[in-house]
């Protein structure tokens, strides 16, 4: 719903047009109004993430420069010609988040991994974990449960930094795994207040919209390499076979700019990632996976996220600088905790 600030007088009469077209008026915006909402906005630009902050910001400013003309202006009655146009505030959008939730790794059924997980991993079944490590990129918060699974957990060696551990029901845990944690920081076993089922409808529902966004560059391809020719956009979506993407020695993205978001789907139900790929800006690089049931990853470096909701993942080795979503997800692959910028929202529903 929009709503248009009119000004009048010594306050700010708010008219807003309901679902069925008719312009109402509401009570009138006064200058504590404009304060709290200054503040509100202040904090989406605090915690925005990629594109959104431009929205968030073109928000702020413009409640402020409202506030400044109608509380601070030495004339009580600025001109009506002047006002501005206020949208509802912008909604933080996330590339590869739920809710409040950000984690590095989330896999909606069982995780058995050797390896390590840089962020926060979320387990939607049992997770087994053996020389493991999780949370070590991350600042202490022992409010912040860094691993979180919703079944069992059998956790047999490795440590938790950084945060808490929650699991959902009886779980083969050492004294070794509490020893270890940051001072402050617990074990519960808990019902989780995580999602996972929403979570799962919103990232399919998102990967099948992205693999319906017609290209915006050029992929060129040979014998050897794979480069996607930037087109000077503020977001470029790409299409490739799986086939063709493990036929080549390394994939890269020619000329990308310093704010470009670059998506690439991935099309195939069987994917194989042994391909080095090439870029310095792995946060805003995003490999969709919209067809994959099993993706196998076999001593890769890949330099970007991982959105494969259908897919069951198996790492041979490699790391991925980048977030990753999965159906499952077992092996040795190593993820850090580069977190992932795009607005996929954006992207997927752009007119």
């Amino acid at each position: 719903m929009k709503a248009v600030v009119l000004f009048f007088g010594l306050a700010a009469a708010v008219r807003s047009v309901d679902k069925s077209g008719v312009l109402t008026d509401t009570a009138p915006m006064t200058c504590p109004d404009y304060a709290a909402t200054i503040e509100f906005q202040q904090g989406l630009v605090d915690t925005c993430q990629g594109r959104s902050c431009r929205s968030a910001n073109a928000q702020l400013r413009a409640t402020q420069g409202a506030f400044n003309m109608y509380c601070n202006s030495a004339s009580p009655t600025p001109s009506p010609s002047i006002a501005p146009v206020f949208s509802p505030p912008a909604e933080p959008c996330h590339c590869m988040g739920y809710g409040d939730e950000t984690p590095n790794t989330l896999v909606f059924g069982n995780f058995n991994g050797t390896s390590d997980t840089e962020g926060r991993l979320f387990v939607g079944g049992n997770a087994h974990l053996e020389t493991y490590s999780v949370g070590q990129a991350l600042p202490v918060d022992c409010d912040q449960p860094v691993l979180k699974v919703a079944g069992a957990l059998d956790f047999l060696t490795g440590r938790v930094y950084s945060g808490s551990v929650e699991y959902g029901s009886a779980s083969e845990i050492p004294v070794s795994l509490s020893d270890g944690l940051t001072r402050g920081c617990t074990v519960t076993q808990k019902d989780t207040d995580f999602d996972f089922a929403g979570a799962l409808t919103s990232y399919q529902t998102m990967s099948n919209a992205l693999c319906q966004v017609a290209d915006t560059g050029i992929v060129r391809t040979n014998q050897l390499s794979i480069e996607m020719s930037y087109t000077n956009q503020e977001y470029e979506v790409y299409s490739l076979s799986c086939d063709e993407f493990t036929a080549a020695q390394s994939i890269s993205f020619g000329g990308m700019s310093d704010t470009a978001s670059v998506v690439l789907n991935l099309r195939g139900t069987d994917c194989l990632l042994n391909t080095e790929v090439h870029t310095e800006h792995a946060e805003r690089v995003l490999f969709n996976l919209c067809d994959a049931t099993s993706v196998q990853i076999v001593q890769s470096s890949v330099r970007g996220s991982l959105m494969a909701p259908f897919a069951d993942i198996t790492g041979h080795g490699g790391v991925i600088y980048g977030q990753v979503v999965a159906k499952s997800m077992s092996g040795e692959t190593q993820q850090n905790n580069v977190i992932c910028e795009i607005c996929t929202r954006d992207i997927a529903y752009a007119s």
